[in-house]
């Protein structure tokens, strides 16, 4: 998985037992040790959670080894989905 900072990712599975976030949406804050280690900011609180080193507010942020990221989350297509098919349905 190719991650940039700014890009937002679902948590489908909780790494080192942080279940809090399975399910909802964070940002990638950072890219650490040469991009093994990324640092997601979660949109949720949880207390177990840090800041990555300043890059986020406490208890928002968590690491992942980007060898394992497609296994706890996937990344969220930045294309809005658009279901519009005819004029009638625009207007």
């Amino acid at each position: 998985m190719d991650l940039q900072i700014g890009d937002r990712v679902r948590v489908i599975r909780a790494y080192q037992d942080n279940t809090a976030v399975v399910g909802t949406e964070g940002t990638v804050c950072g890219l650490k040790y040469d991009g093994h280690v990324v640092c997601v900011n979660h949109d949720v609180y949880s207390g177990i959670m840090h800041h990555c080193n300043g890059l986020c507010e406490r208890g928002h942020g968590w690491n992942y080894h980007v060898a394992d990221a497609t296994k706890y989350f996937e990344l969220i297509s930045h294309t809005p989905e658009i279901s519009i098919q005819t004029i009638d349905e625009l207007l």
